[in-house]
């Protein structure tokens, strides 16, 4: 991240120097630039790292993230939608089961919510956006333990055991 064009070509060739002293190689197909707030200096920009040419692209997936110059809304879209698509699988599963509770708690917390943060931590999330994931999780709780709609948060994430999405993802970014 530079916040010029010429800081952004220092960054790179600081980044080739340490391949070429360490013997790491750098793959010119994986390796893009984005360009956000562009100007017409910046479009028709040449971008290098050593002898290779860097592609300029408007969209890049990193850890399974959409990355694209207008933000990242179209991975956050597809993590809520991941969280909706998890609730309504748990919801079928629930109703073949006798043990319903030890299921969905298990299936929550070992499957869905490891593939629902993978690649969390790469993008900046907002109390809104997070509140939606949130209650997402709450909606699972209260069908495992066969809960009205009025039992307090509080109470759902004490007896499944959960954390919420702020807490998991502020470890995610810490460690």
């Amino acid at each position: 991240m530079s916040e010029s064009a010429k800081e952004l070509q220092s960054l790179l060739d600081v980044v080739n120097e340490y391949g070429r002293n360490f013997g790491v190689k750098f793959s010119s197909e994986k390796s893009k630039v984005i360009i956000v707030n562009i100007t017409e200096d910046d479009r028709n920009a040449t971008w290098r790292q050593g002898e290779n040419e860097l592609e300029q692209t408007s969209e890049y997936k990193y850890l399974g993230m959409c990355m694209s110059s207008n933000g990242c809304g179209k991975a956050k879209a597809e993590k809520i939608s991941q969280v909706n698509q998890w609730v309504g699988r748990l919801r079928s599963v629930a109703r073949m089961r006798a043990s319903k509770y030890d299921v969905l708690r298990e299936v929550w917390k070992s499957v869905a919510v490891p593939r629902i943060m993978y690649g969390m931590d790469v993008i900046a999330w907002n109390e809104s956006e997070i509140e939606i994931l949130k209650v997402g999780q709450n909606r699972v709780a209260r069908m495992a333990l066969n809960a009205p709609r009025y039992v307090a948060t509080e109470g759902l994430r004490g007896d499944m055991g959960w954390s919420t999405f702020r807490e998991r993802h502020s470890k995610a970014i810490n460690t």
